[in-house]
């Protein structure tokens, strides 16, 4: 199974609330190809970013497996686990997180850096990333001196500039018009094809979930193709 991306079997996770248990995850399963691009939608509180958490190993599922890049992250210790974190996993949120100090290059250089990148790669690398996402003449813009699209967008190139196997996405388009979504889509689905790089998307954004290969849909726990 190491071909695969990302694999999750059985994942469920419980939490507890005014002395009630709530079940969040009750069994998702999930496989992810390289480059593939897979939607899962689902309305607020349906458990979308819980499951991204656990994909992403910042959380721990009461039970299941997952495997990224054929790595079991629970065998991992704290060390182990934060460099398969840095090697494989790329992450973008609703809101960019871009350090203000730093140019849109500085930015994604900066991401390459603490993979372990050479200082020269990792310029070039968020040189090329920036210029595919359409930045190319925006590279010493800070982001308050970008629009809400453009910032985005570095984020996008931020989130591959470690070569991760697979990126997690937690409503990338939340904060934006729908002029600047499509773009933004438009822009992803560039990137996953030219970089080989499978994305998870975690949205209520129908329009979104068109551009993915696949689309799912968490319900009651449960992950179901959404056509």
């Amino acid at each position: 199974m190491s071909d695969l991306a990302l694999r999750a079997r059985g994942i469920r996770r419980t939490f507890r609330e005014n002395g009630q248990e709530l079940s969040i995850l009750g069994g998702v399963d999930l496989d992810v190809q390289p480059g593939e691009v897979v939607a899962i939608l689902g309305v607020s509180g349906s458990g979308k970013s819980t499951l991204l958490s656990i994909l992403g190993t910042l959380d721990k599922p009461d039970e299941g497996t997952l495997l990224i890049d054929g790595e079991d992250p629970s065998k991992l210790g704290d060390t182990a686990l934060s460099r398969l974190r840095s090697k494989s996993l790329g992450f973008m949120f609703q809101f960019h997180h871009l350090l203000p100090d730093l140019d849109a290059l500085e930015n994604v250089a900066l991401a390459a850096r603490i993979a372990g990148i050479s200082q020269a790669e990792a310029t070039e690398r968020a040189r090329e990333l920036l210029d595919a996402a359409g930045l190319g003449e925006r590279l010493h813009h800070r982001p308050g001196q970008l629009s809400g699209g453009e910032r985005q967008r570095a984020a996008l190139a931020r989130a591959l500039a470690n070569h991760p196997k697979v990126v997690l996405a937690d409503e990338p388009t939340g904060n934006l018009d729908p002029a600047n979504a499509h773009k933004l889509l438009s822009t992803l689905q560039e990137l996953s094809s030219r970089f080989s790089q499978a994305f998870v998307l975690a949205t209520h954004d129908p329009e979104l979930a068109q551009g993915a290969h696949r689309r799912l849909r968490l319900v009651q726990g449960e992950l179901s193709e959404n056509p």
